[in-house]
């Protein structure tokens, strides 16, 4: 029976992102997904005949760049783009919400339901972007548990340096790291 270092449940685009990145590090992992085709809410299927869509990901808006560089995703065809108008609501009424990439056109999309919205929006598109900011330094963060070592470090039994997961030189050095790359 093969053993592996990790076991990834979910072929989708987080799973298998855990996988690379695990693969790198020198751990033999396995994925395993219950679908044909592994993705996850990436993937794009032919729904209906000539109709090509994206099944389930609302934006690729998440997928760090240094995640797309580090695993050369470009080399193995990754291409992205932005999309134009990013989306449109259909309310009930029949009424319709456009949200473009560009600001004025969205906020002149909006002024057609609602002045009051239209005149918050930008305020809004700011709020967001700031939140955005605050959550990415914590996608591109190791997986810790609590401050302990990294996962690669538990893989092989302690940390980079020799000590014991548990150990207090292991967590101030864990500690230390993390809170030295918060800021840019």
């Amino acid at each position: 029976m093969a053993r592996y270092d990790a076991v990834v449940i979910g072929g989708g685009h987080n799973g298998l992102t855990a996988a690379c990145y695990l693969a790198r590090a020198g751990l033999s992992v396995a994925v395993l997904e219950r679908c044909d085709v592994v993705g996850g809410a990436c993937v794009t299927e032919e729904l209906f005949p000539g109709f090509r869509l994206n099944v389930a990901s609302y934006t690729i808006g998440m997928l760090q760049p240094e995640i797309v560089r580090e695993l050369n995703l470009g080399e193995a065809g990754f291409a992205s783009y932005i999309r134009d108008p990013q989306f449109t609501g259909v309310f009930p009424d029949g009424q319709y919400l456009v949200v473009y990439p560009d600001l004025e056109r969205t906020v002149a999309d909006v002024a057609r339901l609602s002045r009051h919205d239209a005149e918050a929006w930008p305020r809004f598109e700011a709020d967001s972007a700031r939140v955005g900011g605050i959550l990415r330094e914590y996608f591109l963060r190791p997986a810790t548990i609590g401050h302990g070592p990294t996962l690669r470090e538990r893989s092989r039994g302690g940390t980079a340096n020799g000590s014991s997961p548990g150990s207090s030189s292991a967590r101030r050095r864990i500690w230390s790291r993390h809170t030295s790359s918060r800021r840019p």
